[in-house]
C-alpha cells in the first residue's frame, strides 16, 4: 500500500464488519441515531443507513470525503472531517468505532474516549475495537494505544460488557502485510452516566 488513499480503496470493496453485525442482536432503541467514528470508505455507514439510522460519519482523513458523498441517504447523513478528540460529539443510540480508536496517542486517549462514552445514551451501545500490548505495532514511538484486559474493563465500568473476545495471533494488514494482532473485539452497552 503506497498511501492512505490506497487504503480506502481496499477497504472500500470490503464488507460490513461482522461485530457491527453482531451488535444488532443487542440493539433495541426505537431512536436509530448512530455516530461511525473512523467511517474510512463507509462500508458500516451504508449499511447503518440502509438499517434507517441518522448516521454522522468521521475520520480524520479527509480522503475518506469521495466515498462517503457517493453513499445513499445523504439526507440522513452528515459527514465531519475531524480527529476523534476535536470532534463536536452529540447524543448517539450506537457507536461504531472499527478498528479506529488505538489509532488515538496515549497522551489524550483517555480524554478522548471519555467525551465518547459520556456521548452514548443510556442503553446505547458501542461497537468496536481496542488494541492489546502484544500487538507488533506496540513499539517505541508508535504513537498509539494499547491495552491490557484489565485496562479494557476499566475504560468500560460504566457498560454491561456484552461481547469481549480477545484474539491474540498472527494475521495480515488490509495491504496484505504479516504482523501479529492483539486485539480486543467489544459490545457493549451503557448503563449509568459517567462523571
Amino acid at each position: 500500500m503506497s498511501n492512505l488513499e490506497d487504503y480506502y480503496k481496499i477497504k472500500s470493496t470490503q464488507n460490513v464488519s461482522s461485530l457491527l453485525l453482531k451488535s444488532f442482536k443487542y440493539f433495541n432503541n426505537k431512536d436509530k441515531v448512530a455516530l461511525d467514528l473512523g467511517c474510512g470508505a463507509g462500508q458500516d455507514t451504508k449499511y447503518l443507513l440502509e438499517k434507517g439510522f441518522l448516521v454522522t460519519a468521521v475520520d480524520s482523513s479527509v480522503a475518506t470525503k469521495m466515498y462517503i458523498d457517493k453513499l445513499p441517504n445523504q439526507d440522513r447523513l452528515i459527514f465531519k472531517n475531524s480527529s476523534f478528540l476535536d470532534f463536536d460529539y452529540k447524543k448517539y443510540n450506537l457507536i461504531n468505532s472499527q478498528f479506529a480508536l488505538p489509532f488515538n496517542p496515549p497522551e489524550s486517549f483517555n480524554k478522548m474516549f471519555r467525551k465518547m462514552t459520556n456521548s452514548i445514551e443510556p442503553d446505547g451501545l458501542f461497537v468496536g475495537q481496542l488494541f492489546g500490548v502484544n500487538d507488533s505495532w506496540n513499539v517505541d514511538d508508535s504513537n498509539l494505544t494499547f491495552h491490557n484486559l484489565s485496562g479494557v474493563k476499566k475504560l468500560f465500568k460504566s457498560f454491561e460488557l456484552l461481547f469481549l473476545y480477545e484474539k491474540d495471533y498472527n494475521g495480515i494488514t488490509t495491504s496484505g502485510v504479516k504482523k501479529h494482532w492483539h486485539v480486543f473485539n467489544i459490545i457493549a452497552r451503557k448503563t449509568k452516566s459517567e462523571k
